[in-house]
């Protein structure tokens, strides 16, 4: 059960991080890109990075406590 939300989370947070990426990239093909804009959603695709890293980790932990 533990594992299943875990694996859920990453995936949602996969997602995110492949709509953010895609995002950025279309903003960086608009020559009318607002920078502030860019710099927002490079902000959050790190701080998504991070927290799937942090995930990552917790659920190995979990799942060798589990094993």
């Amino acid at each position: 059960a533990l594992m299943d939300e875990i694996l859920m989370l990453q995936d949602e947070i996969s997602a995110l991080q492949a709509c953010f990426s895609e995002e950025l990239q279309l903003d960086e093909d608009c020559l009318e890109a607002d920078a502030g804009d860019q710099l927002a959603l490079q902000s959050t695709l790190t701080v998504l990075g991070e927290r799937m890293a942090t995930i990552h980790m917790k659920a190995s932990g979990k799942r060798q406590l589990l094993e």
